[in-house]
């Protein structure tokens, strides 16, 4: 097995991992997984220079119940929205998809959502809400779909396009 240590076998080399595993069959790369001593393993020491610990965050959770979205969502998302839209829109409008496009693949993976997605759109007044509250292809995933892909290894994320199989630089 390919080493990261120098070869103690102490350690796994990813990349050469991934080059000699055939992602087109699922089976052959659980396979390899399944038979590596992660017990054995030690860990890599961080490349990130040693930093403080991050300032703690205060988080507030409410809970309520409503047979369908009403009044205490419409109040929720009245207060986290603004937020929410800043975060979603950070890398500029055209970088996230269309509430339209975000609306279609729910439909697709998660059809008993959609009606209640409708109605939660609907309680914002804003064009980019749909794709926002459906969480398609969020910011966080922009550095997977970054990431440049081997020749046979699919990518973790869809693209900005929805499909698979490129990555988008």
């Amino acid at each position: 097995m390919a080493t990261s240590d120098g070869g103690s076998g102490k350690g796994i080399d990813w990349s050469r991992l991934g080059e000699r595993l055939d992602w087109s069959d699922w089976r052959s790369w659980l396979k390899e997984l399944s038979g590596i001593d992660w017990a054995a393993l030690t860990p890599r020491a961080s490349r990130q220079p040693e930093q403080p610990a991050p300032a703690p965050i205060e988080l507030t959770l409410a809970a309520w119940s409503e047979d369908e979205p009403g009044d205490k969502h419409a109040e929720q998302i009245e207060l986290s929205y603004p937020a929410l839209r800043e975060w979603w829109l950070r890398e500029g409008g055209d970088a996230r998809t269309s509430s339209g496009e975000a609306g279609e693949r729910l439909a697709e993976h998660m059809p008993e959502l959609v009606p209640t997605w409708r109605r939660l759109t609907e309680m914002v007044d804003d064009e980019h809400a749909g794709a926002v509250l459906a969480l398609w292809n969020p910011p966080f995933s922009r550095a997977a779909r970054r990431r440049p892909s081997r020749a046979g290894v699919p990518p973790s994320y869809a693209t900005t396009t929805g499909t698979t199989g490129s990555t988008t630089a």
